[in-house]
């Protein structure tokens, strides 16, 4: 990916500015539509690990490779990882429910409704600040959730989350 045209889409740097935004000032349409902070963090980096993958794998000629995930349906995976449990780490967070830091509470329906989902839409959760410092590496405005907060029927929202797609899957 390292050795692709810079303005290649499947170009290491050309995929990291789709997280982030352009080091050189140049900015393409599909470049730092990364979300944080909001409820398209999960469904839109689903995507981009998505299509990710598929780069990885055509590149590599390794049709199954995959990316490690958190699977937190089966037995102690049920709880939050343990990096984010552990008192030493800069992913702990003592304003979360004591129960999900010390792991003794796992994910159920009624549960995850309510605690996960305050810990998760925690500003400082996903990587804003907490784990890296600014995410936006290149240094403009960091973790811009913003840019997607619109309804569903806001067309420029649309169009610039079917632009990213299409990036993607070319």
């Amino acid at each position: 990916m390292k050795k692709l045209p810079a303005n290649d889409p499947h170009n290491w740097v050309f995929q990291a500015n789709i997280h982030a935004a352009a080091m050189n000032g140049t900015v393409d349409t599909t470049w730092d539509t990364c979300q944080h902070s909001s409820w398209y963090f999960l469904p839109w980096h689903r995507a981009y690990i998505w299509y990710f993958e598929k780069i990885i794998q055509k590149q590599s000629g390794d049709p199954t490779f995959a990316l490690p995930y958190w699977n937190r349906t089966l037995g102690e995976s049920r709880n939050l990882p343990a990096l984010f449990r552990d008192n030493t780490s800069q992913l702990f967070d003592m304003k979360r429910d004591a129960g999900v830091n010390d792991g003794s509470k796992t994910v159920t329906d009624s549960w995850m409704s309510q605690d996960y989902l305050k810990a998760m839409n925690a500003k400082d959760f996903f990587f804003c600040r907490r784990s890296e410092g600014r995410h936006d590496v290149w240094g403009r405005q960091s973790c811009r959730a913003d840019a997607f907060r619109a309804g569903p029927r806001d067309v420029g929202v649309k169009s610039a989350q079917q632009r990213s797609w299409l990036v993607w899957s070319n």
